[in-house]
């Protein structure tokens, strides 16, 4: 598991934006050289421009595989 949370202010216009991201990668080997990676998580932010106030989410799922030869 990952969280990643990233605050910044704009010296413009005294905006501000707040982000937060936590998410999960899991990783499972079937064979010494192949790997299946899924990865899922959510991503958001709200932010504030001084005149108007937006918030925003993501949601992704991520999935492959690693074949090392």
């Amino acid at each position: 598991p990952k969280f990643t949370v990233s605050y910044r202010e704009n010296e413009d216009n005294d905006g501000t934006r707040l982000q937060l991201s936590p998410f999960i990668l899991i990783d499972y080997r079937i064979r010494k050289s192949f790997t299946l990676e899924m990865e899922t998580g959510i991503n958001w932010f709200k932010e504030d421009d001084g005149t108007e106030v937006v918030n925003s989410t993501d949601y992704f799922f991520l999935a492959g595989y690693r074949w090392d030869f």
